[in-house]
């Protein structure tokens, strides 16, 4: 096995390019089993492994990244905070939007009570209709037990 000349550094001016430039652009969809010599295939191979490096190294970066502000907002004491004011204000800090002020938590609040109220509303119409089901239902359970009771 010949792993030894894998292992060496590439050289600058490879026969691959020449292999693949010859081919026509649908050789590989004609014949999907190319006949590739060993060194071509380890040339492959070290492509591919130099792209699962890469990947690994962004995945890398991307964990300290995150590692890096969640220790940040730990130090900071906004670790786990679920304050809806705070998020609203971290969501406008993020964005850059200086549009946040007390009209609009006032417009935001006013909205959120007048959908309360509504609610309110509606639930005590099902209440009464509930209450005037409940009374038809006992007056016809009544009218059977009478019934009954005279015709035994």
């Amino acid at each position: 096995m010949e792993l030894r000349g894998f292992m060496r550094s590439p050289r600058p001016d490879t026969d691959l390019e020449q292999h693949f430039d010859k081919l026509p652009s649908d050789t590989l969809k004609r014949h999907p089993r190319m006949d590739l010599n060993k060194g071509d295939m380890l040339q492959l191979l070290s492509y591919l492994e130099g792209e699962l490096q890469a990947r690994d190294v962004v995945i890398a970066a991307l964990r300290m990244e995150k590692t890096k502000h969640l220790l940040y907002h730990a130090k900071c004491g906004h670790f786990g905070q679920a304050d809806a004011l705070y998020a609203l204000q971290r969501d406008s800090d993020l964005q850059k939007d200086n549009g946040f002020g007390e009209s609009a938590v006032k417009s935001m609040y006013d909205d959120q009570l007048i959908q309360l109220e509504n609610l309110i509303t509606t639930q005590h119409t099902a209440q009464h209709r509930m209450r005037e089901q409940l009374a038809a239902l006992e007056k016809c359970y009544h009218k059977v037990l009478t019934t009954e009771m005279l015709s035994h």
